[in-house]
């Protein structure tokens, strides 16, 4: 369940990240740091839940912060194998040139697990839009509004545009 929730807020997890991680202005962040988002079940841990609108309102976040990378690898002998593969994708992808890195996020909630994803590649472009977005102006805003747009469960779907039209742009 956490990682259905997680893979259908990827879109808006991702934006949250380039701006946790301030990817703007320090590009090198997607080596050295990952989001961590800490939730908490908003329904009966025994029901099943099948539609993805209700998967995707069926965490609040508890909290985000921002950890180092080796921080997490040390946690456990699985985050070290997930760690170190993502930080040598990253910098395959980075000598190739299509972009700045992967960026890792660690999705954990009571009772669910820990999720550790890499999401999608940061190039500038997304990382230009993902600072555009208006619900985004100015460095505190965007963790209450990324907290809000997960619990409201909004479908992360609509936020792959905006990123897409800018990177077309550029080419």
């Amino acid at each position: 369940m956490l990682r259905k929730w997680a893979d259908l807020q990827e879109n808006l997890i991702h934006i949250g990240a380039i701006h946790a991680l301030d990817l703007r202005t320090e590009p090198e962040n997607c080596l050295r740091k990952a989001l961590v988002l800490n939730l908490t079940p908003v329904f009966d841990p025994k029901t099943r839940i099948r539609d993805d609108p209700a998967i995707r309102r069926s965490f609040d976040v508890v909290s985000t912060y921002v950890s180092p990378i080796d921080t997490l690898a040390k946690q456990s002998p699985a985050h070290k194998e997930a760690v170190q593969a993502a930080l040598e994708e990253s910098k395959r992808m980075r000598e190739m040139g299509t972009c700045i890195g992967l960026v890792v996020t660690v999705v954990a909630a009571p009772d669910f697990g820990i999720y550790l994803s890499k999401t999608i590649a940061a190039t500038p472009g997304i990382i230009q839009a993902a600072w555009n977005l208006e619900y985004c102006n100015g460095k505190d805003n965007w963790q209450k509004m990324f907290t809000g747009l997960l619990a409201l469960g909004v479908a992360s779907e609509g936020f792959t545009m905006p990123i897409g039209e800018v990177e077309d742009d550029e080419r």
